[in-house]
């Protein structure tokens, strides 16, 4: 349940921060939050995460339905995962959802968070990355104890 939770909290968060930019910047519009640190700054990226391949929106729209459409499929089997592998799977279903709206709703992503010193992103990019090198970790971390737990049966 851990999975289902996590997408459907991080997609409200990430399409109510979304609103708010759109209602409350005209696109371009850039004001600092943390001077010289962090700035909303609202833009719209046809591409990825941070970006990413601008010239493949159409291929990048139909990953992440085919993302969604996995997930869907899987349900029964990821609610059956422990929670640390449900946390970051909802957060990579919530974060896809997010800016697949976005795409749908207006051909490309709003993004607003701003660093000065890395491309302009969202709080689903933010979910995804953080999701995929979670994943990343637990994967490191088990190969490692079934690595230690052969080498101790030997």
């Amino acid at each position: 349940m851990y999975f289902v939770v996590t997408s459907i909290i991080l997609y409200i968060f990430d399409r109510f921060s979304k609103y708010l930019i759109i209602k409350s910047f005209y696109l371009g519009k850039s004001i600092p939050v943390i001077k010289s640190v962090l700035f909303f700054t609202y833009i719209q990226n046809k591409g990825a995460a941070f970006g990413l391949f601008p010239q493949m929106s159409v291929i990048i729209t139909a990953v992440s339905f085919l993302v969604i459409i996995l997930f869907v499929a899987f349900l029964f089997k990821i609610i059956k995962l422990p929670v640390k592998f449900q946390i970051p799977l909802g957060l990579i279903l919530g974060g896809t959802a997010g800016n697949l709206t976005d795409r749908l709703k207006i051909g490309s992503v709003v993004d607003f968070i701003d660093l000065k010193v890395w491309p302009v992103f969202n709080i689903a990019d933010s979910a995804l990355t953080i999701a995929f090198i979670w994943l990343i970790v637990l994967l490191i971390l088990e190969d490692r104890r079934q690595t230690t737990d052969d080498r101790q049966q030997k």
